[in-house]
């Protein structure tokens, strides 16, 4: 019986709202600054964050593995965003589902069978 463990560290770096950006092709038309009061501190820009994730599988016999995990073991929140500044079909709920956790940690389970 062989026992395989696996950690995984999932790393998003900081980001700031692309109607800040520079460039004029992303900028807001209005300009999009933090002074003029058209975006809100909480908006403009979100810290990097890190997921940890464990699993483990076990061969039970011949043909039969069992599979067990548990992604966003610390159960981080995900970062919220305000409406305003919130992109359709992307967004929703306040943050961005499609990358960060929003439902917190996750426990699974697998069994596979060979036949």
């Amino acid at each position: 019986m062989g026992l395989d463990v696996t950690a995984t560290w999932r790393y998003y770096s900081a980001v700031k709202l692309e109607q800040l950006s520079a460039n004029p092709n992303l900028a807001a038309p209005s300009g999009g600054t933090i002074a003029n009061g058209g975006i809100s501190n909480t908006d403009a820009f979100l810290s990097s964050y890190s997921y940890f994730d464990l699993s483990a599988s076990v061969k039970l016999v011949d043909k039969v593995t069992l599979r067990l995990g548990c992604n966003n073991v610390l159960d981080k929140p995900p970062p919220i965003v305000g409406t305003t500044n919130l992109p359709l079909p992307v967004g929703n709920g306040n943050t961005f589902p499609g990358v960060y956790d929003a439902l917190g940690r996750f426990l699974f389970a697998e069994v596979t069978a060979q036949f």
